[in-house]
């Protein structure tokens, strides 16, 4: 196994706010026609979870887990349960004799109880299936009146569809390009591609005769880079890999901040939830199935 997916995310940090799965239910009817212009955001925000062994060896070192005689996968496994107890210890959570699985339970239950009292939601006699539901249908009608669209009468998937449509237009039309006539798919293409060209050219890199997959990973590459230095950061004969981790360890917000200002707060036009596919993740910044950060 060349890589593991671990979950050292870009911000380094839970992030409460962004409760993706909001809009999956629109999402899940257009995964095949999208997978074609969603690399871009992967290759961003994703392209680091893919680690390698030396990779993480140097994050189970910063945990203190001995990486003597240890595969990658016994690694991933082990990085994963300490993640996991520290978030609990995080949140108050006893870890005592609780496996990886109950702690991801525990965890899931107690960070949407905190999100349903943020907004306003009774969390009494709710499960956590119940309480998920209601706050993304309190989110989902939240974006919705803020992009004028009317909630009378609409369910969630049909809601969903309207905002997701809603938010790709708005993006379109603050960067100029016509919408009137397309296809949805085709429309969000553009719109992720011209947002990665303008911020290419803004970091000085050349766009003409480049895909967009690369002129992606160069804006990564520079970002990073950039980032690193800003903190003191010696890029000295480092990968992009470890930058990122150092970067992390150092502040973990810097390069949220960086994948922020590119495809807008939270993700993909400020709703990465369009593109997200529900396994294992609820949305509360934190995938269960992983412990991904």
């Amino acid at each position: 196994m060349k890589n593991i997916v671990l979950g050292l995310a870009v911000s380094g940090a839970l992030v409460a706010g962004a409760f993706n799965g909001i809009t999956a239910h629109a999402a899940s009817n257009q995964d095949t026609a999208n997978s074609n212009v969603e690399w871009s955001q992967k290759e961003w925000k994703k392209g680091h979870f893919q680690l390698n062994k030396e990779d993480l060896i140097v994050k189970a070192k910063e945990l203190g887990i001995s990486t003597d005689g240890k595969d990658e996968q016994t690694l991933a496994q082990e990085i994963r349960e300490v993640l996991l107890k520290q978030k609990a210890e995080e949140l108050g959570i006893s870890t005592a004799g609780k496996d990886a699985q109950t702690l991801a339970q525990e965890i899931r239950e107690v960070l949407l109880k905190q999100k349903a009292e943020e907004l306003g939601i009774s969390t009494a006699g709710k499960d956590a299936q119940t309480l998920a539901q209601e706050i993304r249908e309190v989110l989902l009608k939240q974006k919705a009146e803020e992009l004028g669209i009317s909630t009378a009468g609409k369910d969630t998937k049909t809601l969903a569809k309207e905002v997701f449509e809603a938010s790709i237009k708005q993006e379109a039309e603050k960067l100029g390009i016509t919408v009137d006539g397309k296809d949805i798919r085709v429309l969000k293409k553009e719109v992720l591609e011209a947002k990665v060209k303008n911020e290419a050219e803004e970091l000085g890199i050349e766009v003409e005769g480049k895909t967009i997959k690369q002129l992606v990973h160069e804006v990564k590459e520079k970002k990073v880079t950039k980032a690193a230095e800003e903190l003191g950061i010696s890029t000295e004969n480092k990968t992009i890999r470890q930058l990122i981790i150092e970067i992390n360890k150092k502040d973990p917000n810097k390069l949220k901040e960086e994948t922020d200002h590119l495809f807008g707060e939270g993700g993909e036009f400020g709703w990465k939830e369009f593109n997200h596919r529900e396994r294992g993740f609820d949305g509360l910044g934190f995938d269960f199935d992983r412990a991904e950060f």
